[in-house]
């Protein structure tokens, strides 16, 4: 089983990379090859169309969960009744997407009256195409959670691998076209299809679910509903957090503003999904230690050791883009984009430190306690927007980032620790100091010290990437010499035999 998780963190992380590759690599084509005018207005549809996802309603980890719990109890009825359960509110929010996507759309021109009748024209046709993939999209949590509830994690990843890599092809194929946003799109679309039949395929034939009515199952209805209700608020506040901002700029400047801003997003968003990437691996066994009414430190402990392997990453990316991230800029997208370092850097750090922990969300889903979190980042959400409409007239784009980095400090730092530490008793103190012990101070070594010896160098991609590989191996002697615990460096050298010794049987 070890083996199969560590197998799925490094697909988790692949896929991660690929998609960091996407945006680090495709984002400055895009903007050359469609413009900044075409390429602000794809992004400015696209956070529009992204109101739609707080219709999720997290169907995806419900289903997970009732599955490990349901798998658990080796109870084969209760099973098939919830399948058809989840599958009956699946086509309940499907639907729903559908409709207020409509609804939605309908609003376009009204808020977008600055744009000419060409853009909204184009607008109006991208946002279709984005509604029928949101439309897929809930079908995909329906069946990756069913994949992820029977354990079968690597298969799920391996999917999500694969839309990064045919991803990637269309956008070269794109780009020597020289074709337009709306290709985009339409491709994304189209690898939903492909992906969901794939998956839906995999749970008939391979898994052989069972989608069966038997009775009405008051308790798993309730249940769903009070999860959904919750995850509902939540994904509300995640769209406010790294969505709306680009919506509001769009409405209250321009669509050149929002492709300033939207590499901001973009590094925060990549952050974020680089911290959670392996969250999701863990919640059979959240799911397993919560039936078993674990106590508080042994959760704390199970929150620790992923949050680890997450702060390792996280530490050096903050660190990294503190002492070089207008390099990076200047380099990725060109000069003009310098600016947005201090906002970017307003929201990085925060970012951070709430979710080198998310691993314990995991522990509250398998609780079906997340009302309660999602109520304390609905509120903090809209301080968010109150923050930004009040700033942005003032300071511009700036007053947007620091609404979003209020609110991630004041919501998922300062409250959501307390409920932790009141609801699930999770030792937070012990927490935080155990994730970070060596950790950051590590990162924050090799970034001084590498900046030091490379403060002559220019600006140029040779002398960044030379200056990328010094932080990295100031970094991992620094955790070697006082950042890893016994039993990190042991796993390190037992990883680095087995290479060597599959090296040696291989040459024999």
């Amino acid at each position: 089983m070890k083996e199969i998780k560590s197998k799925c963190i490094i697909i988790a992380y692949l896929t991660t990379c690929l998609q960091l590759f996407i945006n680090i690599v495709f984002t400055p084509l895009l903007i050359k090859n469609l413009g900044n005018h075409e390429y602000g207005l794809y992004q400015t549809v696209s956070s529009f169309a992204n109101n739609l996802s707080i219709i999720n309603f997290g169907i995806a980890t419900i289903i997970s969960r009732n599955i490990i719990k349901y798998r658990l109890e080796n109870n084969k009825k209760k099973l098939e009744n919830f399948l058809f359960l989840g599958t009956v509110i699946t086509g309940i929010i499907s639907f729903l997407v559908f409709i207020f996507g409509l609804l939605l759309g309908s609003q376009l021109e009204v808020l977008y009256g600055n744009l000419d009748s060409r853009d909204l024209n184009i607008a109006k046709i991208m946002y279709i195409y984005i509604v029928f993939n949101m439309v897929i999209m809930v079908w995909n949590n329906m069946f990756s959670g069913i994949t992820i509830g029977y354990e079968k994690i690597i298969v799920s990843n391996g999917l999500k691998l694969f839309r990064q890599i045919l991803r990637i092809l269309f956008l070269i194929i794109l780009l020597l076209l020289n074709l337009d946003a709306l290709f985009i799109i339409q491709t994304d679309l189209l690898i939903s299809i492909l992906l969901v039949s794939a998956e839906m395929i995999f749970c008939f034939k391979k898994l052989k679910i069972i989608i069966k009515y038997h009775y009405y199952d008051k308790i798993a209805s309730r249940e769903i509903f009070l999860f959904s209700l919750a995850s509902l608020l939540q994904v509300v506040t995640n769209n406010i957090n790294l969505n709306l901002d680009k919506t509001l700029l769009g409405i209250m400047l321009s669509t050149d503003i929002v492709t300033l801003y939207s590499p901001l997003l973009l590094i925060i968003g990549t952050l974020v999904t680089i911290l959670q990437v392996i969250s999701s691996l863990y919640l059979p066994e959240a799911t397993k230690l919560v039936l078993e009414k674990a106590d508080g430190e042994t959760l704390t402990d199970f929150v620790i050791k992923p949050g680890r392997i997450q702060s390792l990453i996280g530490s050096i990316i903050v660190i990294g883009f503190l002492f070089y991230g207008k390099n990076f800029l200047i380099l990725w997208l060109g000069r003009e984009f310098e600016e947005i370092w201090f906002a970017t850097v307003i929201a990085l750090i925060p970012t951070m430190i709430a979710y080198v922990t998310c691993v314990a969300n995991i522990i509250i889903d398998a609780m079906l306690k997340k009302l309660a979190r999602s109520i304390i980042l609905i509120i903090t959400a809209i301080l968010n927007i109150i923050i930004t409409i009040t700033l942005v007239p003032k300071i511009g784009y700036l007053g947007a980032a620091l609404g979003t980095s209020i609110s991630i400090i004041l919501g998922n730092i300062i409250l959501l620790n307390y409920y932790y530490k009141k609801i699930i008793k999770l030792n937070v103190r012990r927490m935080y100091k155990e994730i970070f012990s060596g950790i950051f101070s590590s990162a924050l070594i090799a970034g001084g010290i590498s900046y030091i010896l490379t403060i002559f160098l220019d600006n140029s991609l040779v002398s960044f990437v030379v200056k990328g590989f010094l932080l990295l191996g100031v970094y991992f002697i620094c955790l070697f010499k006082f950042g890893l615990n016994n039993q990190e460096k042991s796993f390190l050298m037992q990883f680095r035999n087995k290479i060597i010794n599959q090296k040696l049987a291989h040459h024999r």
